[in-house]
Order: C-alpha cells, then sequence, then structure tokens
C-alpha cells in the first residue's frame, strides 16, 4: 500500500508542490508536539520513557524545520508550546465530568506506575492531528490518539514508525532533487531509531501490533481519499 501511496504522490507531482512539503512538515510538527505531551504525562512514573519521548519529540522538530526550510528558504512554520497542565492530580477513577473551552480541556490517562489509577489534569492548547484526516479518524476509531491507554499508544506509535519509515524509504528512491533527497535521507535515519526504541517498549508493555498493523493497513485505502480530496482539482 506505501508503494501505491508513493506511486500516487509522485503522478500528481505533489513531490515538487510546496504546499505537499509543507504539509509533511506540518505532521512532523505534530508528531513533536504529540511525543512532547506523552512525555509530561509519564515524566512521574517512568523517567527513561519520558526522556526518550522528549528526544523523539526534538527529532521529530528538527524534521519539520528542515522540511518548511527547503519550501520556504527559512523556518516559516513554528512550534509553538504544546501547552502546558493548569492543574494536574492522581484519581482513582476517571474523571466524571469535564471541562473544554477554546484554550483548554480535561484530559486523563491511566498511571503507569500505579495500575488501576488515572492522572487527571486541565490541559491548555491541545493538538488535534487524529481529528483532521478521514484517515486518521478511521485509524484511531474516531477517538483521538490520546485517548487510548498507554499499552495502546506505544503499539500504534511503533506501527506508525514503521509505516512512516517505509513510506520515507519509497520517497527517497523516488525523489530526485538532491537537496530534498538529503533531508529525506537523514529523517529516515531517525525514523529507523525511533522504530527501534518503540519496539522495546512494545515488548515491555506486551502491546499488540497486529491489531495496530490493520487499523493502519485499513486507514490508508482512506489516506488515498484524502490525497487524492486535497490535491485533486
Amino acid at each position: 500500500m506505501i508503494k501505491i501511496i508513493i506511486k500516487l504522490i509522485f503522478l500528481l507531482k505533489l513531490q515538487e508542490k510546496r504546499e505537499f512539503i509543507r504539509k509533511l512538515s506540518k505532521l512532523e510538527y505534530g508528531v513533536s508536539a504529540f511525543c512532547l505531551k506523552l512525555s509530561k504525562q509519564c515524566e512521574k512514573d517512568a523517567v527513561n520513557m519520558s526522556a526518550m519521548l522528549v528526544k523523539h519529540s526534538q527529532d521529530e522538530r528538527r524534521h519539520g524545520k528542515m522540511l518548511s526550510s527547503y519550501v520556504d528558504g527559512n523556518d516559516r512554520l513554528k512550534l509553538h508550546d504544546v501547552g502546558s497542565f493548569l492543574s494536574i492530580e492522581i484519581k482513582d477513577n476517571p474523571p466524571e465530568s469535564f471541562i473544554k473551552t477554546a484554550t483548554a480541556k480535561t484530559v486523563f490517562w491511566d498511571s503507569v506506575k500505579y495500575p488501576g489509577k488515572f492522572y487527571v489534569g486541565l490541559f491548555e492548547n491541545y493538538d488535534g492531528i487524529s481529528d483532521r484526516y478521514l484517515s486518521a479518524k478511521m485509524l484511531f476509531g474516531f477517538k483521538k490518539a490520546s485517548d487510548y491507554d498507554w499499552v495502546d499508544k506505544i503499539a500504534f506509535m511503533k506501527v506508525l514508525e514503521e509505516k512512516t519509515g517505509e513510506f520515507y524509504k519509497e520517497f527517497s528512491l523516488q525523489v530526485k532533487d538532491k537537496v530534498l533527497k538529503s533531508i529525506i535521507e537523514k529523517i529516515l535515519e531517525d525514523e529507523n531509531n525511533h522504530n527501534c526504541y518503540l519496539n522495546s517498549l512494545a515488548k515491555e508493555f506486551n502491546s499488540d501490533l497486529e491489531k495496530w498493523r490493520f487499523r493502519i493497513w485499513f486507514a490508508s485505502f482512506f489516506l488515498i481519499w484524502d490525497i487524492a480530496n486535497e490535491y485533486i482539482r
């Protein structure tokens, strides 16, 4: 399926379109924001995992900068601070009521260190990659990526890194521009490193990778729709 998507991209000559490379940059920034938020959520329970997620976030942010600089000659796309917790507490149960405003919302997640307990916080400036595309909605079952527990988060991050690596590998084989090719190859190197540490975490959490591989395969059909819908006029 990755090869079909790459063929579609090159058939439409999207690799030559600034808005497509800019879109890749935004996606890299979005992953960076997601990893940074996860690192904050587990920094009390799992220091080493939090540090790995911070490094992952920094790598993805650098990818976004490289791609946006290639498009515009400078870093036009700025990664704003993903936000901060206004409050955070550990609870025995998920919250019964939720606050949601234009700038803040209630979020909760299961504790790594204390099974059966939950952290409940009020978080400002929440991003929403999983809300923006039909393929992402199908992948996450019309839920937010952040709504899943740690077992599933690690699983889908691991499988998404697999597919991202496959995508950039195929992309680098096809692209002719030497500067863009160099950027893609550097991103691919980092993605392979991310895949290794996530593979270790997936084993530790006993994550169901096959479930998410199937979900990504299914969602990829809708990714073709997303690409066609956005770039075919």
